[in-house]
């Protein structure tokens, strides 16, 4: 009887034996410093990318990735990596490209985007965006120079105490006074609060704005 190899090692590769040592094998293939450089290079490859763009649309591949996508390793993983350099690059070029831009635009019609908006818009750290972007749409600076001193319960509004500084304020004595006098007299309403507002704008002349109106 002549021995068949090939049907044998068909056979061998299907034992826990082997799928254990080559489990083990690959493992530490890829910690050498020869594979990395290779893999490196084979990544570049247009066989590569075409293969990992294949291999990425199976369905089987899309419901295991999509169920590691919720693990708590996962999202622990991808908090860390979208503060590395390498990430805010790459997430930068790619919302730029016309790709990115067009993904944007799709999200921003979507129902889940305008419920994320509705959230956040309503929570403290949406309300002071917002309010850091209206003052760059009036020209000026939005910097807090202190936090939230006041209870929860207690509504509060941004206060430009110059055209660059900001003082958390309740809402009420914010909308008090308005027109050309708001500034002037908001400020005078925060200092009898206890804060000393004009010793702080003395010393932080030098930040204030050039050329924009106390408004």
């Amino acid at each position: 009887m002549v021995f068949d190899r090939n049907k044998y090692m068909r056979g061998y590769r299907k034992t826990p034996k082997y799928k254990a040592y080559n489990k083990s094998y690959k493992k530490k293939l890829r910690q050498t410093p020869k594979y990395k450089s290779y893999m490196r290079m084979y990544s570049k490859t247009p066989q590569y990318k075409l293969w990992r763009k294949e291999y990425y649309q199976l369905p089987k591949v899309k419901a295991t990735l999509k169920k590691y996508q919720q693990t708590d390793k996962y999202i622990a993983y991808k908090k860390m990596y979208e503060q590395t350099p390498e990430a805010k690059i790459r997430f930068k070029k790619y919302y730029q490209s016309p790709k990115g831009k067009s993904k944007i635009r799709e999200y921003h019609q979507t129902p889940q985007y305008f419920a994320y908006q509705k959230k956040y818009g309503g929570s403290p750290q949406g309300k002071i965006v917002r309010r850091r972007i209206d003052s760059k749409r009036r020209n000026l600076g939005f910097t807090p120079i202190m936090n939230n001193p006041f209870p929860q319960e207690v509504k509060i509004d941004y206060h430009h105490i110059n055209n660059t500084f900001v003082i958390p304020t309740p809402k009420k004595l914010h909308r008090k006074t308005l027109g050309k006098q708001h500034r002037m007299e908001t400020n005078k309403s925060i200092e009898n609060l206890g804060f000393e507002l004009e010793i702080f704008i003395k010393n932080n002349n030098g930040a204030e704005q050039n050329g924009i109106p106390n408004v």
